[in-house]
């Protein structure tokens, strides 16, 4: 090879990688390793929720399958007050429980009939609810239909504690009055997200992929009037938290269209949060 040859050749490997370097990279999250914690299993049909009745304090991972037909939720409640199962139900089920001593702190958000839907958030020793409840947004005293109430105690347990604060998560998602923001691009395949809820009222999220040709309005509309088939896949999300509170979930995305709705009902304006303009579309990528 002649030295003409061989600068050529030179120039050709240098000039490679400044090209490659000038593209722009999206770049993806770094997944967090093991997640550490107990483990709840609460299985979901048409006849009610199975699910148990003691868990140790701590870090708690929280696994709902949905065996039912129907869309449904579970949501752990805090109760401060011995106050009996009775009149907490009819608190919860009648969508009416603005009291103070009864605490949101999150769940799993439904998943699709079959699907299954993971939340992990930390509980302290105390007395709590369960409400496992069809994933619908009833307003103030119109009663959730087959709702299920069941008393949860969180004990100290036996053995090292559990952690006490929430693993890391790959990206982060700020509930507040009346929008979402996401810290970063949603990449398909299973992803850990910090949902935090900086508001100053109760909210959620509800990530729905839209089916094909449906559009975020359509998905919003079934939600406050749920009849029919949904124009949407449900994938997950978390149910009420308090503000001020955080709670992590993990969901399996597909590319495609989402959309995140706050499924709550606001007693004092009589609307929704959907209708208050807490909805949001986002594209999940490659």
């Amino acid at each position: 090879m002649g030295p003409a040859a061989f600068r050529a050749l030179l120039m050709v490997g240098l000039l490679v990688p400044l090209s490659l370097a000038a593209q722009p990279r999206r770049t993806r999250p770094i997944r967090p390793g093991p997640i550490p914690g107990g483990e709840i299993v609460i299985e979901s049909t048409d006849s009610g929720c199975e699910a148990p009745d003691q868990v140790d304090a701590g870090l708690v991972n929280v696994r709902l399958f949905n065996r039912g037909s129907a869309l449904r939720h579970v949501e752990f409640i805090r109760r401060e007050r011995l106050t009996p199962l009775s009149e907490v139900r009819e608190l919860v089920l009648t969508n009416d429980r603005n009291v103070p001593w009864l605490r949101a702190l999150g769940g799993p958000a439904p998943a699709a009939p079959g699907g299954v839907s993971s939340a992990t958030l930390i509980l302290e020793r105390g007395n709590y609810v369960l409400s496992c409840v069809f994933a619908g947004t009833p307003s103030l005293r119109q009663p959730f239909p087959d709702g299920i109430v069941k008393e949860l105690t969180v004990t100290a347990g036996v053995g090292p504690m559990r952690p006490a604060t929430l693993p890391a998560a790959e990206l982060s998602m700020r509930l507040f009055e009346w929008n979402f923001v996401v810290d970063g691009l949603l990449f398909a395949g299973r992803r850990t997200i910090r949902v935090e809820n900086a508001g100053r009222l109760e909210h959620n999220v509800w990530i729905a992929r839209l089916l094909p040709g449906r559009t975020p309005e359509q998905a919003a509309a079934w939600v406050s009037d749920p009849r029919g088939a949904p124009p949407f896949e449900a994938v997950g999300g978390t149910t009420e938290i308090e503000a001020d509170r955080a709670i992590n979930i993990t969901v399996d995305f597909l590319p495609g269209e989402y959309v995140l709705l706050c499924t709550l009902y606001n007693p004092l304006s009589r609307r929704t949060h959907i209708g208050h303009g807490m909805m949001k579309a986002v594209r999940v990528v490659n």
